[in-house]
């Protein structure tokens, strides 16, 4: 609050609610700007900082001092009119500390333990098939092996003695490949750990939850 705005005439009262005074006059600059107040006796004034006005509470037309009003009024405080002089204020302040307590403590144990496991997992196995086709066809060159799909062939020949080198294909032999697929179960021991807490007060018991 601007200390300009106390108006001459506001009522001026105590932290605790009791009379004081009215403000007669606005005196000083700066750090040394001070109310006159004309005490409700008429009799006396006193000088009054502005540090020791408590703003949050007055306003124009209505001074709160810090500290009771016996304090203020206390001899060395009130001066006639021919003689003023500036007091102070003190009050009394609450500071808080903190500190830490021991409460207890937390044991945390952690172990592995093993947990059945199963699992279906499908198993492939190969296996072959081997037809013999009787062919008996000539050819004029040796036939290649040749796959078919998932089977292979592989031709037998022979040579014939004729006018001209000729070949006869006596058979095929064929190689399938098949793929059975089973289900088989597997049954294995896995690992999980597991954590236990204990909680215990000061004097190291055990504290239940």
């Amino acid at each position: 609050m601007d200390e300009r705005l106390f108006n001459t005439g506001a009522r001026v009262v105590s932290l605790d609610g009791q009379e004081i005074g009215v403000v007669e006059e606005l005196a000083g600059e700066g750090s040394d700007a001070h109310l006159v107040v004309r005490l409700s006796d008429g009799d006396r004034t006193m000088m009054v900082p502005y540090d020791v006005i408590d703003t949050a509470q007055s306003n124009e037309d209505h001074v709160v001092i810090q500290g009771a009003v016996g304090d203020l009024l206390a001899p060395p405080m009130a001066v006639d009119d021919h003689e003023r002089q500036s007091f102070g204020l003190t009050a009394e302040e609450a500071i808080a500390h903190v500190h830490e307590v021991d409460r207890g403590r937390l044991l945390i144990d952690k172990h592995v333990e093993m947990v059945p496991h199963e699992a279906a997992i499908d198993v492939g196995t190969d296996r072959v098939e081997v037809d013999r086709i009787p062919v008996n066809e000539e050819v004029d060159t040796p036939p290649q092996i040749r796959e078919e799909g998932d089977t292979l062939i592989v031709p037998v020949v022979e040579e014939v003695l004729v006018v001209t080198k000729r070949y006869r294909i006596l058979e095929e032999v064929r190689v399938t490949k098949y793929r059975d697929v089973r289900t088989e179960t597997f049954h294995e021991e896995l690992k999980r750990e597991v954590v236990t807490v204990t909680e215990e007060d000061p004097e190291g018991n055990p504290v239940d939850r």
